[in-house]
């Protein structure tokens, strides 16, 4: 019975999942909590606050330190003890306490729901994994469809826990040391995240284009606002997922198993609840039915492994003589593995990997001292380190940005940079009266701002408006400047008051001798926003006469024209 319960809400959280991912656009959004699946994943929250927290390398390094001898000593030689796990879990509280008062921390108060996961998870085990996450939900689906022709033998080989299952403890641990050195990517492997990026770009983009291509105009009043816009390396993106889901045939739950790392910390937690799964030995009689549908690998036939279990009931659904029960720890008939099969020299790996990320990320990567020009960050993005501190590259902005200028970084940002948002004004440009992105971004990267923030109008007037990077002419491209061509598209389309562009009257000779009047653009820097619409409307599609950089953008006062 439990088990019907456990897929009803499954599958109301996926469909609440891609409710809020549909309507996260600029004309259906309308208030709807669209980053709400973000700010309930703790990962992000713990992540995120680590990462945009401004803090002394040393304090950093000595908190780092002091987090992997807690671990040393928790996984040491010899049978684990009480002493050695009090002892490594007071040094890590300690380390925890330096960096919390040591450094200034701008926490994103939504991200506060996370809390309630682990709280959850901390009484109940992994239940957010095995009833709510939308991602475990598409792959336990896809796994299930796996396993429809396998025997039971097979079912039972596919189902035993693989020694590379604890690589997602190692992923965890990379993650978070990398964030307490300033540097943030739990979002490339961040189920919420991940699948936010993947339905968000691919799933939904695809299905809107294939509706108004057969549908047309029927389509379009039927789906409200399809968005079919095009994304820049969404085939990268896109083989991810789709290799992802394809790896459940061989293994079901493989991403949950393997490389989750919210699913490791949910388990490094859940280890501690007062309830789980028990098998009573004296009832059980060896079938193994219960390994067959397990989705985790928690092995509760033999010495349950609490870190994987997902609380999803099958074990004890199909028991047919009641031996498993979820129930209160410990007792005489206990048996489990409390912690991840983590070893010395894997914990020193992980956190070798997580720490070269600050040298490699921050401090020598070359965009670091000449940023690059295409780098042009959504309006009301923090300054770029603080940027991509929070930054979780989830791709929500991409998705309420209405006219498709928001695109996923490929190279323009760096190794670190890799899927955040840029504006490429090829695709689109920034619409004047939008404020979508800052509405949408779930971890305060984009901040949130009114249109007369954005615009510079009443109480924000002496700030100016926002800008996010500068507009030049290319003479060698411009078709007044270059052919002799009439055009004042770039002017006409510029929406600022008083515009941006304005227009030379000029008295020029032809080929022919002959004396002919052309009006040709200019761009005052002062006025200029940094919209890209003269950009995206200019005629010369394949490289406009008029181009925009990241240069003199709002939010990075190094970067400033002198004028």
């Amino acid at each position: 019975m439990i088990r019907k319960v456990r897929i009803i809400w499954q599958v109301f959280f996926l469909v609440l999942f891609f409710a809020l991912l549909y309507a996260a656009t600029q004309l259906r959004m309308a208030g709807w909590p669209v980053a709400v699946a973000a700010w309930v994943d703790p990962l992000i929250g713990i992540v995120t606050t680590a990462a945009e927290a401004r803090l002394d390398a040393l304090v950093r390094l000595a908190c780092v330190i002091g987090v992997i001898a807690a671990g040393v000593l928790a996984l040491g030689p010899g049978k684990p003890s009480r002493l050695r796990n009090r002892l490594a879990g007071l040094i890590v509280l300690g380390a925890a306490v330096a960096f919390l008062t040591g450094s200034e921390i701008d926490f994103h108060r939504p991200l506060a729901m996370g809390l309630g996961v682990i709280v959850v998870t901390f009484f109940l085990g992994r239940a957010f994994c095995g009833w709510m996450c939308p991602f475990g939900t598409i792959h336990h689906f896809v796994g299930w469809l796996g396993n429809l022709r396998r025997s039971r033998q097979e079912k039972l080989a596919v189902a035993d826990y693989r020694r590379f299952f604890v690589l997602k403890y190692y992923v965890l641990v990379a993650v978070l040391v990398a964030a307490v050195f300033g540097v943030q990517q739990a979002g490339l492997l961040d189920p919420i995240a991940l699948l936010t990026r993947s339905a968000g770009t691919t799933v939904l983009p695809a299905l809107d284009a294939a509706g108004v291509s057969a549908g047309g105009d029927a389509y379009r009043r039927w789906a409200w606002f399809p968005q079919a816009h095009y994304v820049r390396g969404v085939w990268l993106i896109g083989g991810v997922f789709v290799a992802l889901l394809l790896a459940n045939l061989w293994i079901p739950r493989f991403f949950c198993k393997t490389l989750c790392p919210l699913g490791a910390l949910l388990g490094i937690v859940s280890g501690l609840s007062p309830f789980r799964h028990r098998r009573r030995a004296e009832t059980c009689t060896d079938c193994r039915l219960c390994e067959a549908v397990c989705p985790s690998a928690a092995e509760p036939a033999r010495k349950l492994r609490i870190s994987e279990c997902i609380v999803c009931f099958n074990c004890s659904d199909a028991c047919p003589r009641g031996a498993i029960r979820f129930g209160p720890a410990g007792g005489p008939h206990a048996h489990e593995r409390t912690a991840p099969d983590m070893s010395r020299r894997g914990l020193l790996a992980a956190a070798a990997v997580g720490f070269s990320a600050w040298p490699l990320g921050r401090l020598i990567d070359a965009h670091r001292a000449r940023p690059d020009e295409r780098a042009i960050r959504p309006p009301g993005a923090l300054g770029e380190e603080a940027f991509l501190a929070a930054c979780i590259k989830c791709g929500l902005c991409l998705r309420a940005c209405p006219t498709g200028v928001i695109q996923p970084a490929g190279d323009q940002a760096g190794a670190e940079g890799l899927w955040t948002p840029v504006m490429d004004y090829k695709l689109g440009y920034c619409e004047y009266n939008c404020t979508a992105c800052g509405q949408a971004c779930p971890t305060g990267a984009i901040r949130e701002l009114t249109l007369d923030q954005k615009q510079g109008r009443g109480e924000f007037a002496a700030n100016g408006p926002v800008r996010l990077g500068a507009a030049f002419v290319n003479r060698g491209r411009c078709l007044p400047w270059s052919t002799l061509t009439p055009c004042v598209v770039c002017q006409e389309v510029c929406p600022v008051s008083p515009k941006a562009i304005y227009l030379e009257r000029v008295q020029v000779v032809d080929r022919q001798g002959q004396t002919r009047w052309v009006q040709r653009p200019w761009v005052d820097p002062g006025l200029c926003i940094g919209c890209g619409i003269c950009s995206h409307k200019c005629p010369v599609t394949d490289s406009p006469g008029i181009y925009v950089t990241a240069i003199n953008a709002t939010r990075d006062t190094k970067q400033r024209l002198v004028l």
